[in-house]
Formats: structure tokens, sequence, C-alpha cells
């Protein structure tokens, strides 16, 4: 099969839901100092992330060292979906949002690791 290769992308740089073409689109930095947008189709995105992950571990798999760019969350608040779920919207450094979503059940445990995570503010670093 006959294809073109785009750049080897070195950062993820943001993304968007396309409203007018029903697409996401990811903004990659490239190896080569150029600026790159993939567009997705919505069908594809779930075997893309399988492939991809899938992929990510025979690599890891075999080397082991493998660097990966760091998924610093710069903002967070508080998210209720539809349903009734709860959670945390992160903000992420490249200004994607990852939303982590708990049933309501849940919502005892989750309020438990934060008073945890509470506890390690408290901690001299070594």
């Amino acid at each position: 099969m006959q294809v073109r290769k785009a750049a080897r992308f070195v950062a993820i740089k943001g993304s968007l839901a396309n409203h007018e073409t029903n697409s996401v689109d990811l903004l990659f930095d490239g190896a080569d100092g150029q600026s790159y947008a993939i567009e997705f189709d919505p069908a594809v995105i779930p075997a893309t992330i399988l492939a991809a992950t899938g992929h990510l571990n025979e690599l890891a798999a075999i080397r082991g060292d493998l660097q990966s760019q760091a998924m610093d969350a710069r903002g967070m608040s508080v998210a209720m979906s539809a349903d009734g779920s709860v959670g945390l919207q992160l903000t992420l450094a490249s200004e994607l949002k990852l939303n982590l979503m708990f049933p309501k059940e849940q919502a005892p445990a989750l309020l438990a690791v934060l008073e945890d995570l509470r506890g390690f503010l408290t901690r001299d670093v070594h």
C-alpha cells in the first residue's frame, strides 16, 4: 500500500471537537519543527487508541525505558454528567481536557482518595 508519511510527532499541543466537520482534531509538534493537525472521524477514534496503546505496550516490553509526554495538570474542576456521575475535569498543559467520571455511589471513595492527597501535601519530599 502506498501512503504519505507525516513527520514524526514529538508533542501533542492541543485538541478540539470540530463541530463543523463532526471530527476530532489533534494538534502536534513534529520532529521537523513544523506544526501538524490530524482530523479524525469519530468512527476511527476507539480503534486508533487501541492500536496505539497496544503498540506502545509492545515497544515498552522490548525497551522498558520509553519516554512519554507528561500529562501535567494545569487546572481542575468538578464535573457531573447527565446520568448523575460525578468526577474531576483536568485541564492539561496541552489544553486537553480529561474527564475522570465515577458513579455517584463511588463519591465517598473519591473523597477518601482526595483526603489521602491532602496528607501528601504535608509530607517532606526526600
